[in-house]
């Protein structure tokens, strides 16, 4: 998608703003229930940005290990042999519950909300006003599918899935599990039903961790040695450092979290701010 033409992006951009395609004179009404898009690549120019922060969230897709190809294989050839796919909801179920989304009470996890988006902000990873704003349709949604018609900080597991970057999903995980942890008393007392997806966070994948540190040392190598900016970059680094060690310490294999441990140790050197003269 994001390797498309600028005409193309333009009328992708009115169709997710308007909820219309226009061509020429004609202008077609759009009923969407959502927009969901798909590139091989993610953008780096900033002319792409604006298009992009629409999306609110994201997923990898990755081909199944190969221990499982055969299982997909299958699946895919009974898939193909039916003259129409089950679906186990309906455009009116969805319809349905995209009307009871502003019957939800955000208010329980407002402060919770407020606070993951000031922390990630802080942390380096950009969540826009207008996304920010946006992102409370699928908070109130996570209540909606627990039966709920209340928020709760169990749902913001939502935030998982914000990143912009590949190498900030780590990082984003473990404020988000973070966050929820630390206001999520009442759904641990049993008063408020959680949501599912809040708990069991996924072992960490040492060669991510790696190419995480790697690319961190390469910021930390380009902020100054003075000025406000400097010090919020480092601020931010040292946030980064925090959540993957955090991480780390969940590594099984005893070598590989020596190995990022002894590169955590030298990042955090780094990233000191620099001794007064």
């Amino acid at each position: 998608m994001l390797n498309a033409n600028s005409a193309i992006l333009n009328s992708i951009l009115t169709v997710l703003n308007e909820r219309v395609l226009r061509r020429g004179r004609e202008v077609r009404r759009l009923p969407l229930l959502m927009v969901v898009g798909a590139s091989n690549q993610l953008p780096e120019e900033e002319a792409l940005r604006a298009l992009f922060d629409r999306f609110l969230m994201r997923a990898v897709s990755l081909n199944v290990p190969d221990d499982d190809l055969e299982r997909v294989l299958a699946a895919g050839w009974r898939l193909d042999q039916r003259a129409a796919p089950d679906c186990p909801v309906s455009a009116d179920d969805i319809r349905r519950l995209n009307a009871l989304l502003h019957t939800v009470e955000l208010a329980p996890a407002a402060e919770a909300f407020a606070g993951l988006v000031r922390r990630l902000r802080q942390a380096g990873i950009a969540v826009s006003d207008r996304r920010a704003v946006k992102l409370q349709r699928l908070v109130a949604a996570s209540a909606l599918l627990c039966q709920r018609l209340s928020a709760h900080a169990t749902d913001l597991w939502v935030m998982r899935h914000i990143w912009d970057v590949e190498e900030q999903r780590e990082i984003l995980r473990h404020i988000v599990d973070e966050a929820i942890e630390e206001h999520s008393a009442a759904a641990e007392s049993g008063s408020v039903e959680a949501h599912p997806q809040a708990t069991g966070a996924a072992l960490p994948d040492p060669e991510r961790l790696a190419r995480d540190l790697d690319t961190l040392a390469a910021a930390i190598e380009q902020t100054g040695s003075g000025g406000g900016e400097d010090e919020a970059a480092r601020l931010a680094h040292r946030d980064q450092l925090a959540a993957i060690g955090s991480r780390i310490q969940w590594i099984e294999n005893p070598e590989q979290r020596r190995f990022l441990e002894g590169k955590l140790a030298a990042l955090w050197e780094k990233a000191e701010p620099p001794s007064a003269a």
